[in-house]
């Protein structure tokens, strides 16, 4: 079995460094970590044999290409949909997160949510508990 998979999609260097830190140290093992690229992650978000177990989007500045991904991943079936975070400086009107993080980012909060997500990973039962 393995640890949770996290895709990080951001375009600010500094808050993708930060949670990527952050993932590392909840056991996450990050599968990308990319400059806000979520056009080219829609198919491996939504294809089973590659889903990220957690996804994490920087939502302050919403291309077309974030708002076809969440939508894509809004339509799979629950037990198969990554968790889905994302983060702003205003609280977005997406259904499809999981979990928001205001910025400025509360390093608590975040480790705590990222915490919260891949304990929920866990727990269905697609990936090991260390």
């Amino acid at each position: 079995m393995r640890n949770p998979q996290v895709l990080i999609l951001a375009k600010d260097g500094f808050h993708r460094r930060l949670l990527l830190d952050l993932a590392r140290t909840n056991d996450l093992t990050v599968e990308a970590s990319e400059p806000r690229s979520a056009g080219s992650w829609v198919a491996k978000m939504t294809a089973a044999d590659s889903r990220p177990d957690i996804v994490l989007l920087d939502l302050d500045e919403p291309s077309l290409a974030d708002l076809r991904a969440l939508k894509a991943l809004e339509r799979l079936p629950d037990a198969e949909r990554p968790f889905v975070a994302g983060w702003a400086h205003s609280t977005p009107a997406s259904p499809g997160l999981d979990a928001f993080l205001p910025l400025p980012l509360d390093v608590g909060a975040a480790s705590r949510t990222l915490a919260k997500l891949a304990l929920n990973a866990r727990c269905r039962g697609e990936v090991a508990v260390s």
